[in-house]
C-alpha cells in the first residue's frame, strides 16, 4: 500500500482532517483518490492534493456518509482512508476490505512515555504553578517541568512522572534529571 500507486477512497472526515494529506504530501501514498464534492469544509484538502505528484482526484457524489464511503471502497476495491468513529477499521478487515484508521495510525507515532522515562525537552516558557517550565515536543504534546522555570530557552533532562490525556491531546508531566 505504501509508495505503490494504489486506489484511495478519502472518507470526509479525514480529508476535513488532513493529517491524510501529509501521506500523500510525502509520496508515501499515491494514486487515484476518490473524494467528496468541492464544498467550503472539503476546498482546502482538495487543493493540496491537487498539488501531489502521482495522484489523480477523482470527485465521488457518493461519499456523504460512510456507509458510501465503503460501498465505493469496496465497488472500486480501494483501500479506505476513515476517520469516522462509526466505522469499525477491524470489522471492515475483517470483511475482506482494506482499511487505514487515520487515528490510529497516526497513534502509532506518538512517542508514549511511562513514569520513570528520561528525556530531552527545551523549556519554553513558565507555567502556571510556581517554577513550572513549559515545553513541547517536536509533535506538539506539551510537558510541564517542575522547577522549570529558571531553564526558559534551554534544553532540559528530565525524568517523567506522569501522562494525561485530555480533550486538547496528550500532556506529559516531568521534574528535572538533576537538580539544583
Amino acid at each position: 500500500m505504501f509508495a505503490r500507486k494504489e486506489k484511495y477512497v478519502i472518507e470526509r472526515d479525514a480529508l476535513v482532517d488532513g493529517r491524510v494529506l501529509s501521506l500523500f504530501e510525502m509520496q508515501l501514498l499515491r494514486g487515484k483518490v476518490y473524494v467528496s464534492p468541492l464544498d467550503d469544509e472539503t476546498a482546502s484538502g482538495i487543493e493540496r492534493l491537487s498539488k501531489c505528484p502521482d495522484v489523480k482526484i477523482e470527485f465521488a457524489s457518493d461519499l456523504d456518509s460512510s456507509a458510501k464511503a465503503v460501498a465505493l471502497t469496496r465497488a472500486k476495491k480501494a483501500v479506505l482512508l476513515k476517520l469516522s468513529k462509526e466505522l469499525n477499521a477491524e470489522k471492515l478487515r475483517r470483511k475482506g476490505m482494506r482499511v487505514v484508521d487515520i487515528d490510529a495510525l497516526f497513534e502509532r507515532f506518538v512517542p508514549h512515555f511511562k513514569p520513570g522515562d528520561e528525556t530531552v525537552v527545551r523549556i519554553v516558557k513558565k507555567g502556571k504553578g510556581q517554577d513550572e517550565g513549559v515545553g513541547y515536543f517536536s509533535n506538539g504534546i506539551k510537558v510541564v517541568v517542575e522547577e522549570g522555570a529558571e531553564h526558559i530557552n534551554r534544553y532540559l533532562e528530565v525524568v517523567i512522572k506522569g501522562v494525561v490525556n485530555t480533550p486538547a491531546g496528550r500532556m506529559v508531566f516531568a521534574r528535572p534529571k538533576y537538580r539544583s
